[in-house]
């Protein structure tokens, strides 16, 4: 019970400390927080599942984040996180909450975090877009034609370039998906009016994930 009384004045700590960043715009403290509490284990999972059910806004964000930094220690708690993590996502409509939800189901490695981000990728705003293409990386999308896979290639034309660079960098980088239309879609961003996402298209194509056998066809 000490363990667990801990973790929530910890958190409480952390909440405090978002309020402070919030205003004058420095994190670090936040994050060093934060990284604290996610060391609580079982602790900070409860604490973040509280969290996310708050009425209010910057908590609900807390306990994404929680639930993020608590899975990326513990694999034990992924599961769970990530039931809490996709029960929230079918109702939340507050950007800042969707970023912090699309990190942080990313961060449980779990088979359902790939639907969440299929359909988060849709959203309207590309601050959530732009989260939803770093997190997909970190996943297994399986098939190179399945829908996390498509929706992480839709994502490299997107109209802002951000959300391009992440989405080429994640699939040319971090996923293992390969396949024409994988190849194609880095291939076509070489060629991208920005000067990061091409960087990122090319170096799609030469790492080891993203051969470049076959890629001049396109």
């Amino acid at each position: 019970m000490a363990g667990v009384v801990g973790v929530v004045g910890l958190v409480g700590k952390v909440l405090a400390a978002a309020r402070v960043a919030g205003e004058v715009g420095d994190w670090d403290a936040y994050g060093a927080l934060l990284r604290r509490a996610g060391g609580g284990g079982v602790g900070a999972l409860r604490a973040g599942m509280q969290l996310i059910r708050s009425a209010e806004v910057l908590e609900r964000e807390l306990g994404c984040d929680v639930l993020g930094e608590v899975s990326d220690r513990e694999p034990a708690v992924r599961r769970e996180a990530a039931d809490a993590l996709a029960v929230l996502a079918q109702g939340e409509r507050e950007v800042g909450v969707l970023r912090a939800l699309a990190r942080a189901i990313g961060r449980t490695g779990d088979g359902r975090a790939g639907a969440v981000l299929v359909v988060l990728a849709g959203h309207a705003d590309p601050s959530v877009r732009r989260e939803v293409a770093s997190s997909f990386g970190g996943l297994d999308m399986g098939r190179a034609e399945g829908p996390a896979a498509l929706a992480l290639i839709r994502l490299t034309g997107d109209g802002d370039p951000a959300v391009r660079e992440w989405a080429t960098f994640s699939l040319g980088f971090l996923s293992e998906a390969d396949g024409p239309a994988v190849r194609a879609a880095l291939w076509e961003r070489t060629v991208d009016g920005h000067a990061g996402v091409r960087e990122e298209g090319i170096r799609g194509l030469a790492s080891p994930g993203g051969t470049t056998s076959g890629c001049c066809r396109y």
